[in-house]
């Protein structure tokens, strides 16, 4: 017990101490969250926002001078953190289609052999993200795969590497997003490019158009 005496007292300085704890604890979760899949980071801050917010509600519910209200208060708490943690339990990311990863070695090796479609994005360019929630689904991108027996390469310009950079400027284009399609063959040194914005219907007819498809018509519709 005389130990205590070697400790400082309370004083203005616990609030410097409580807020430098606190910065030091958001770094951990931020090391934390870095650690996660892509695929669980937007659950995980979900159950943190919910059990943040039921936080809130139970912190009103304890100084509520009301016994109903704070009954009412606390219902809420609980519903709004268990429906994060639920939410955050049971997410599941929708499905990915398969795509090869563009390098320099994998083109060369696979032009000329496959039908190859190249599509040129990258993380900052929300034009490209777009194409990929609305045009380039899974679902489209697997069919479009197996009915013209193509092989779908992601080029990503996030860092814009001099191969990669290099071929988005042999074809004509200084800019993103770009579809390149390269058919099979000896046609395989004309590419068809779409450039910009572009629909599912012009990529298929774009498909079309370099690989042939006489296969269309024994294909399944599209998934949306």
């Amino acid at each position: 017990p005389r130990l205590v005496r070697f400790l400082p007292r309370p004083g203005a300085w616990m609030h410097g101490l409580e807020r430098a704890m606190a910065f030091i604890l958001a770094a951990t979760c931020l090391y934390f969250l870095a650690l996660l899949p892509p695929g669980r980071i937007l659950p995980t801050l979900a159950a943190f926002w919910a059990t943040a917010v039921g936080a809130s509600l139970l912190g009103r519910m304890h100084h509520s001078p009301n016994a109903l209200r704070g009954f009412v208060l606390g219902l809420a708490a609980l519903a709004v953190t268990g429906g994060g943690l639920a939410f955050a339990l049971t997410y599941a990311p929708p499905a990915e289609a398969e795509w090869v990863a563009y390098t320099p070695e994998a083109f060369a090796e696979r032009l000329g052999k496959d039908n190859l479609v190249l599509d040129f994005t990258a993380d900052w360019c929300p034009t490209c993200k777009l194409l990929e929630r609305t045009v380039l689904t899974p679902g489209r991108v697997s069919q479009w795969g197996k009915r013209h027996k193509a092989v779908f390469m992601k080029v990503d310009l996030t860092r814009q590497t001099p191969p990669a950079m290099g071929l988005l400027r042999a074809l004509g284009s200084q800019s993103i997003p770009v579809a390149a399609f390269f058919p099979a063959g000896a046609a395989a040194s004309q590419p068809l490019v779409l450039r910009d914005l572009f629909t599912a219907g012009q990529f298929e007819e774009a498909m079309d158009e370099a690989f042939g498809g006489p296969a269309r018509s024994s294909a399944p519709p599209l998934a949306e």
